[in-house]
């Protein structure tokens, strides 16, 4: 199965690399896409619940994707998110800096 990760090392960045790219940009837009970037939930291989309180997190969860959804099942907005994710990597195109 393909990872975020794999996705943007098949892509030609290292290990290092995608791991930021992941880390410090598309996990930022994946939570803002799903109205969770003020809880704490964490992106290992995808999203688990850190210190964070699942009905909190559903409570604000929502896709800002097409079709607009509530969330009522922690794990289905969880592999929602991890599949945006996967989308967004396969979307990434470098942008430098010139």
């Amino acid at each position: 199965m393909k990872t975020a990760e794999s996705i943007l090392m098949e892509k030609g960045f290292n290990h290092q690399e995608a791991n930021e790219i992941i880390d410090q940009e598309l996990d930022l837009k994946v939570r803002e896409l799903y109205n969770v970037q003020n809880h704490p939930i964490h992106l290992w291989d995808k999203y688990s619940i850190g210190d964070a309180n699942e009905e909190d997190i559903l409570i604000d969860a929502e896709s800002n994707t097409l079709p607009i959804s509530k969330y009522n099942d922690i794990d289905d907005l969880f592999n929602d998110m991890t599949e945006e994710l996967e989308n967004l990597s396969s979307e990434y195109q470098y942008e430098s800096e010139d």
